[in-house]
């Protein structure tokens, strides 16, 4: 969904624009200046429109996701979950998923599948050693019984 659709007032909108077209910069090395180059890319950095702005771009991942997967999201974390009696159930659901948000991130963003990890959690003792497997961009997602989420460690 775009601003426009969220109910932005179209001033605010025109200002946005006006903020991030035209955009330039150079670098420099040993006090010389290299050449300007226009920015046509990415939001600027140290802003504090930057973060909200990232966040209405990066929102639009979430109506990709079926609705009977979970998703919480904070700035750049994606965190996907679903629960299912059956465990291969629940391991197709979030396959499925993760599908969603891969084609979606071929249209918006590269995603960091480096950081990409899957656990499974269940009440039954017996099943605390299974590993189920999940695919992301034609490798296999790391598995970890302890993921770390938001720097909180689940287990």
């Amino acid at each position: 969904m775009t601003m426009h659709e969220l109910g932005l007032p179209a001033v605010f909108l025109r200002w946005i624009r006006g903020f991030l077209l035209n955009r330039q910069a150079c670098g420099s090395y040993n006090d010389t200046l290299g050449r300007t180059r226009q920015i046509r890319q990415t939001l600027p950095q140290g802003s504090v429109l930057s973060p909200l702005l990232f966040l209405f771009y990066i929102n639009s991942v979430s109506e990709c996701i079926p609705k009977f997967v979970n998703c919480a999201m904070y700035a750049d974390n994606v965190s996907l979950w679903a629960s299912n009696r059956c465990k291969e159930s629940a391991t197709a659901d979030i396959q499925q998923a993760v599908n969603f948000v891969l084609e979606w991130s071929k249209k918006k963003m590269t995603l960091n599948t480096e950081k990409s990890e899957i656990a499974f959690f269940s009440t039954d003792t017996r099943e605390a050693n299974w590993q189920l497997t999940v695919w992301l961009n034609g490798k296999m997602v790391p598995f970890d019984g302890s993921p770390r989420l938001l720097c909180v460690h689940l287990d």
